[in-house]
């Protein structure tokens, strides 16, 4: 026997496999563990579903069986209809309840009576009918059909025959008329505990006529005797009982059930159990495994009633009906093979890694040979610093910037060769500084320049964080953009200007307070002065009313050189009245918000706005009452920027009596009571100390007031301030009341 070679295309898989032996086990083992992960979740949905399956059938079998005894107790105590009309009423319950077979009223037959009993009946259903009992072997079921277990009952001293059994269609199970309830052995244990109790019982499951498997329940009827005496019960006559059976495989009919759950009654105390609703047959792919690996879904609830010693048991698949294995097995495949040739790879790389750590000089050689040549195909200066500020590596360009060899530079400090300046810096700007401590790209200023041995030469670059240290790539700016560098130094320079401008009205508003504050002093401790000499003269008892006259005139008068003082100040203030111009507030608005828009793109908070269609417009300067609204968005945003989460800014505009309403609220802490009332002082601020020099409202109060208008601030409800203004309209652009609502937007 000669052995023949393998095919070209197997040996290659062969060779492919054995190649690839680690991944394929890795992936055999990722798609076993990916399909019992989804295997698992399907089977813990399952169980879910299967017990909210036997909740719904407990909640309803419990009302179907409260439907039921209502409907005895109905039977029961209503007095006997006539025949045709029980028959009616059954006939139409049995359309809502289906689930009930059967009811009637059977009578209580004393022995006496129990002749004119069979001959009545014997008459109505034209044949012999006598009172009989139904005794198939003990411990056996027998049909009801089976005429070897029937025989005429012995004399006793009372009988309770089935008699009346509702609706027609019931008729052919008229073999049963005349079977002694009370001595059946399936149905005479409820009904001797009904008498016993006087209220409703329910028999153990039995078969039904038709040959369906029930429970009956039972209810005595009694009535008031004529002579009463002391014992209640002894006052109660009994009249025979009422009784309604039920239908096992009906008392779930019209519920949406899993077709795969499998629902039934077990008996608490044995292993009795009456189906309900049966399972589907077919089972999907893989609930056989899932079953032996995590178990078959079941639910087993309480007791359904203290008088009734049976409960809801479900039993279903161990996955879905709806299961579709194909499509999980290929899924679970692939996701499988990714993670198995990402694996691999991470694999390769951490071998190679391994073995570049175990020989590095030939991988620091070739690294720094790549790095090299990186930077020598970069036109542009670039250096490569450590976190000492010291070169580590350079390119030509930079060499030619510094006048200096490779060798010496490498390990000289940057400061020390191509040292880095700002024009004009106010806060011992280093952007090199400021790369190395915090990680992060700088970009250089459009004013900074290098002191190389040519000279001062302007630059541009940035800074980039690299291996614990600084990469800097620096261009040079050409001679020929000495116009730009002009440029860029009057920026600058207009920049300190500015700076300095602020910082001196800055000083001068100190010093405008000083002087304030020593010029109102003045009059103000000759006020107390004179007060104090007015009050010593009327404590002496023997005041002199001239010399309190006196004092007093005195301090009036001192009360009006202060009052001249704060009225001077208010005139020079006041001196320029704005130019009022027709102005749309709408507008106004839109503005402040494409002002405030740098500043609310950091930040957590949402601005909603809510302005009116058609107002009218009012009589302002646009600039200062955008002024106005952005000092009240920045207050706002300042409260919502102190508190956790989402802040909420709303904007509304609206037409109000005679004139316009804008409202600016926010979702922040609200003002403080102790503050409110002086929200618009001057010089008062509510924010911490260094945070506003408190002259914002106040000013924004004076400009509203310089357009005929009022400036509101309170709290609200809900939480959270509201500032409020309302600017008069000129009568003759007085609108009527808007058409349209509010037309919302959100930033």
């Amino acid at each position: 026997m000669t052995f023949q070679p393998a095919p070209p295309l197997a040996q290659r898989l062969l060779r492919l496999a054995r190649r690839h032996a680690m991944a394929l086990s890795l992936w055999a083992v990722l798609w076993a563990s990916l399909m019992l992960l989804v295997l698992g979740i399907a089977h813990r949905e399952q169980q879910a579903h299967v017990r909210q399956t036997a909740e719904t059938a407990r909640t309803v079998l419990l009302a179907r069986l409260a439907a039921a005894e209502h409907l005895l107790s109905l039977l029961a105590n209503d007095a006997p209809a006539p025949h045709d009309t029980l028959h009616a009423r059954a006939a139409h319950l049995q359309q809502d309840f289906p689930f009930v077979y059967v009811m009637g009223r059977q009578p209580y037959i004393p022995r006496a009576a129990r002749a004119d009993y069979e001959k009545t009946l014997s008459l109505q259903y034209g044949g012999p009918v006598r009172i009989r009992d139904f005794r198939p072997p003990l411990g056996q079921q027998a049909p009801w059909r089976d005429a070897r277990y029937w025989q005429v009952a012995p004399e006793r001293d009372y009988y309770l025959p089935l008699t009346q059994t509702a609706p027609d269609r019931h008729y052919p199970a008229r073999f049963m008329v005349g079977l002694d309830l009370l001595a059946n052995p399936s149905i005479g244990t409820a009904v001797r505990r009904s008498l016993r109790s006087a209220a409703l019982a329910i028999t153990e499951p039995l078969t039904l006529s038709n040959g369906e498997r029930g429970v009956i329940l039972v209810e005595p009827i009694l009535r008031r005797q004529p002579r009463l005496t002391d014992n209640r019960r002894d006052n109660l006559a009994l009249d025979g009982i009422a009784l309604i059976a039920l239908s096992s495989e009906r008392l779930l009919s019209g519920v949406a059930l899993p077709a795969e759950a499998g629902v039934r009654l077990a008996h608490t105390g044995s292993a009795e159990a009456i189906p309900l609703a049966a399972p589907a047959r077919t089972e999907p792919r893989l609930a056989g495994l899932a079953g032996r690996l995590f178990g078959t879904p079941g639910a087993h609830l309480p007791q359904l009633r203290p008088d009734f010693p049976y409960r809801v048991e479900v039993q279903a698949p161990a996955l879905p009906g709806n299961f579709a294995a194909a499509p999980w097995l290929a899924a679970t495949a692939a996701l499988a093979a990714l993670m198995a040739a990402a694996t691999s790879v991470l694999h390769t790389r951490y071998a190679r890694a391994r073995r570049r750590h175990n020989n590095p000089q030939p991988h620091a050689a070739s690294t720094r040979r790549r790095e090299d040549a990186l930077l020598e195909g970069v036109t542009d200066a670039v250096l490569v610093v450590d976190s000492q500020r010291r070169i580590v590596a350079l390119n030509t360009r930079a060499l030619e910037m510094a006048a200096t060899t490779r060798a010496l530079a490498e390990g000289t400090r940057i400061d020390e060769l191509l040292p880095l300046h700002i024009e004009l810096a106010t806060r011992g700007d280093d952007p090199l500084s400021e790369c190395l401590a915090r990680q992060t790209r700088v970009s250089l200023p459009a004013h900074a320049y290098v002191d190389t041995p040519a000279g001062k030469q302007y630059i541009e670059g940035r800074l980039t964080p690299f291996g614990g240290g600084a990469l800097i790539a620096l261009t040079l700016l050409p001679d020929a953009d000495e116009g730009d560098a002009r440029h860029r130094r009057d920026e600058r320079l207009h920049a300190h200007a500015s700076a300095y401008a602020q910082s001196a009205r800055a000083s001068s508003l100190a010093e405008m307070a000083s002087g304030i504050a020593h010029e109102i002093n003045q009059p103000l401790s000759a006020i107390n002065s004179y007060n104090e000499a007015a009050l010593a003269m009327l404590e002496d008892g023997d005041a002199d009313p001239i010399l309190i006259r006196t004092a007093l005139e005195g301090s009036l008068a001192q009360v009006e050189r202060a009052g001249h003082i704060v009225r001077g100040l208010r005139n020079f203030v006041a001196a320029r009245r704005p130019e009022l111009i027709s102005v749309d507030v709408n507008q106004a608005v839109r503005n402040a918000l494409l002002l405030a828009a740098p500043e609310l793109r950091y930040t957590t908070t949402h601005v909603n706005t809510r302005l009116a269609n058609s107002l009218p417009r009012v009589q302002a300067d646009p600039i200062q009452l955008e002024q106005v609204l952005l000092n009240l968005i920045r207050n706002a945003l300042d409260a919502t920027g102190s508190q956790t989460g989402w802040g909420r800014i709303t904007i509304a505009s609206e037409a109000c009596t005679g004139g316009v309403r804008v409202r600016v609220s926010d979702s922040g802490p609200g003002i403080p009571a102790d503050v409110l009332p002086r929200i618009f002082d001057p010089f008062y601020s509510g924010k911490s100390q260094g945070g506003g020099m408190g002259l914002g409202l106040t000013i924004s109060q004076t400009l509203i007031e310089s357009f005929g208008g009022t400036l509101y601030a309170r709290n609200l409800a809900e939480g959270g301030a509201e500032f409020m203004f309302e600017l008069p309209v000129p009568r003759f652009e007085e609108p009527p009341c808007p058409t349209t609502s509010p037309q919302p937007s959100s930033t």
